[in-house]
This record gives C-alpha cells, structure tokens and sequence, in this order.
C-alpha cells in the first residue's frame, strides 16, 4: 500500500511565519544587492524571497538547489563572491528556519542518535575553538570562514529527514548526477585547446588541486555500484555506466592521485559485497570502460592523448616512490610544522583560522598557511584532541551503522546499490585524508553530511526505512 510521509516542515498559517520569512529574505536580500552597488538585480530581490518560501516548504527543493549552488561557489577565490553571499543566506536561511520549526513549533528533538550528539559536540568545539584562535592572534575573518565551511555539515540533520521518501532520495540523486555531468564535460572539454593543457600539466608540475574531484569519486563509486547491483535492468545499468565512464574520466583528469587511489580502494571494496558472477562482471566491466576509455582518447584527442596518456602515468607511478616527488616531500615538512604545533596545544588546539608555518621547497621560502594537506593533522592542530575525537566519534558510528545495513539481506534491492556504493566512498575518505584534507574542503564537506544522513535514514529504524510506494 502506498504510504506518503509528511512534510518536515508543516507551515499550516500562511499570515504569520510566511509573512516574518518574506520580509527577513526581502531585507536581507536588499542589503546584499544594494550594499554590493548591483541593485540593477533589484527585480531578483522580488522574485527570491518568493522561491525562497516555496522551496523551504519543500524540503528536497532546497537540498537540491544547495547541490547544484555548488557549480558557481567552488571557484578557488580570496575575495568573498556575491553567489557566496547568496549561498550562505540561502543555505543558513533554512538551517535555521528548520531548528526553530523542530525545536519550537513542532517540539520535537534532533539529537536522536549518538551520531548527532558527536556531531553537535564537534560544531560546538569549532565553534568555541574562535576564543582559542583569536587569542592568539588568528585572523577573525579566517576563523569565520573556516567555521561556516564548517558548518556545512549542518545539512546532515534536514538530510536525512530527507531521505526518509523516495521522493527526497531521487531528488538528491538526479541534482548530484546533474551537478557532476555537467563539471565533468566542462572539465573533459577543457582538453579541447593546447592552453587548457597547459593549464592542466602546470597543475601536475606544481601540484595545484583541481576542484570538484571529490564529486567526480563519488559519482564514479556510486555510479559503478548502481551498475554492477542493477546489471539486468538495462536502460538503468546504461545509465549507469555512462555516468561511470564520464565521471571516472573527469576524475583522472583532475591529476589528483589521492582520489585516484581513494576511488580504486572504494571499487575493492565493493567486490566484499558481490557474489562470484557480480565479481566476475565487474572486473570484466573495469578492462572494458578502460579499453573504451583509451578508444575514446585516441579518436578525440588525437595526437595530444598520448601526452595526456604519459603525463598521468608518471603521475600515478610516482606514488609507488613518494620521496622522489617534491610535492610529497613538500607535504612531509609541512606535516612536521603540523606536529611540531599541535604538540604545543594537544588538548583544544589552537582553533579555526589559525596558521602554522614552514619552510616550502617549492616556493623556496617561509609559506604562511591556514591549510594542511593531511586531514587528519588539520583536525588535531584546529581543534585538538577533544575535538578529532567528536569528529570521528560521528564519522565512526556512521561507517558501523552503514556497514550493518551494507551486509544486511534484508535491505531493499533498489537502495542497496546506493548504500553499499555511499559506505565504500565514505570508508575510502580515511585514506584520502591522509595527503588530501577532505575534512575542510568544500566539496567533501557536502558529500560526507550527505552520504552520511543517506546510511543514517536507513539505520535509525526499519519503520522509518523508505517503502516502495513512498512520495
């Protein structure tokens, strides 16, 4: 029998909060456009608070216009855009609404799990973690930064409410596969013109990052999970193996050797799951997306494929010996200045925004910086030893919760594609995180709250585990 869930956020008085949301969006809108001397975007003002209404009625509206936000705030920018601007308002906007709507108008809990008290726990210590920063001297305004990338993981708690109907789930999935196929043909273009591959070696050479390859990774998991689970199903499996073949394509075009191997790790994993016939498949399916790759290269690239062929495989086979690579013997000292400052301050850290210092062999000289390569040091310097163990406390249970469900028979066939692709994706981030910080990168901060609150919906019970039927 079909069943509908509820909206989780009823708004039966379309005169009181309505009417106090449209006028907070109209102002807040006017000061943005107007105090950004743009105010021939004025009519916007209009029209947004409108969609603003509309799409925070509608939960899964909101989660994926957050999703597709992202092709136009990913930009790598000192300067604070106006589409972060209006991200932020958007986004904290219905974070904040949705808080007040379950604590106050419906009066219900979101701490629910230990998962969200860990999670509660570490946004707190982020939070706090300012004091330590700003009396040390740190930046306020990379302190702020930090801690409203941060607060991306607030996503988590609407998410997985979600999740929860058919309708949030497919809503979630057609806005990330439209927001990667779209990045991922952009980027394969790019090798279109002889700049572009310029561009690109440069970024090798230099080891710059490329963004949106934390999209890629998890599109090429979850899209070859899809396909190897749904194999018999053609018109999904194709579709599937076409998001495959274009995601896996965009990723090594990235040059990003961590999720390179973050992604070869999450596939193995896979095959845990899979009876001997699906293993079979799926290594006869990986020699022929990399045989079609290769044809494809060749037809489209010409004479520049064999350059691009030889670029990314000395690229990958300097993994297998790191300490001739300088960017890697790079990260090595930047990870001892880590170290070095942690020791100073193990049990809180020193707080967001805060910066440590080193000798940088590329540059040749003494590099200020706010980032840390290694997560895993990015959280123990930041927030100290209490909170990397919230972090992972939350990141932990998660991983557990998803495993069960991973394993468990009794999971429905048309998820568990998604749900053993999302638990090998989120396992293979612990190995990522160790030369790429993947706990303060923008992308990675929507994928972990996202695929976190997927494996959560699923775990909290089997009542509330969606149904077929389910709107």
């Amino acid at each position: 029998m079909s069943t509908t869930v509820s909206s989780p956020l009823p708004i039966r008085d379309f005169v009181t909060r309505p009417n106090a949301l449209f006028a907070s969006a109209m102002l807040l809108f006017t000061i943005a456009f107007i105090g950004m001397d743009i105010a021939f975007f004025f009519p916007l003002v209009v029209v947004a608070p409108l969609f603003i209404y509309w799409s925070f009625r509608r939960p899964e509206i909101w989660i994926s216009c957050v999703i597709l936000f992202h092709a136009v705030i990913l930009q790598r920018t000192e300067e604070i855009t106006i589409w972060e601007v209006l991200y932020g308002i958007y986004f904290f906007g219905f974070i904040g609404f949705w808080i007040v709507d379950h604590l106050v108008a419906r009066s219900t809990s979101i701490l629910r799990e230990p998962a969200d008290l860990f999670l509660a726990g570490f946004l707190g210590v982020s939070f706090l973690s300012g004091i330590v920063a700003l009396a040390s001297g740190a930046s306020m305004i990379h302190w702020f930064r930090e801690l409203l990338t941060m607060a991306t993981l607030l996503v988590f708690f609407p998410a997985r409410e979600i999740f929860r109907t058919r309708k949030g789930i497919r809503f979630v999935v057609i806005s990330f596969l439209l927001l990667t196929m779209g990045l991922a043909i952009k980027n394969i273009m790019g090798y279109g013109t002889e700049s572009a591959a310029v561009k690109y070696y440069f970024q090798v050479v230099t080891s710059r990052q490329s963004t949106y390859t934390q999209f890629f990774a998890i599109t090429t998991v979850l899209s070859f999970s899809f396909w190897i689970h749904r194999f018999e199903e053609h018109r999904f499996s194709a579709v599937a193996f076409v998001a495959f073949m274009v995601a896996a394509a965009a990723l090594i075009a990235t040059f990003y050797r961590a999720f390179w191997i973050g992604t070869l790790i999450a596939i193995f994993l896979l095959f845990f799951f899979l009876d001997r016939s699906k293993r079979t498949l799926a290594l006869f399916g990986l020699v022929g997306s990399l045989l079609l790759g290769a044809l494809g290269l060749w037809i489209f690239a010409g004479n520049l494929g064999g350059a691009i062929v030889s670029v990314i495989g000395s690229r990958f086979l300097s993994s297998g010996s790191p300490l001739d690579d300088i960017s890697f013997t790079n990260r090595l000292v930047e990870s001892e200045a880590a170290i070095a400052a942690f020791l100073r301050s193990p049990i809180l850290g020193h707080g967001l925004g805060a910066s440590i210092e080193y000798f940088s062999l590329l540059s040749k000289r003494t590099y200020e910086s706010w980032y840390i390569h290694n997560g895993y040091l990015f959280l123990l310097f930041k927030v100290g030893i209490f909170g990397t163990l919230l972090f992972f406390g939350f990141f932990g249970n998660v991983l557990v919760r998803g495993w069960k469900i991973a394993r468990d028979q009794g999971t429905l066939h048309d998820v568990v594609h998604l749900v053993r692709g999302t638990w090998a994706a989120l396992t293979s981030l612990l190995i990522v995180a160790v030369t790429s910080n993947v706990f303060i990168e923008r992308e990675s901060l929507l994928v972990i709250p996202l695929a976190s609150a997927f494996l959560m919906s699923l775990a909290e019970s089997p009542a509330k585990r969606p149904t077929p039927g389910v709107t």
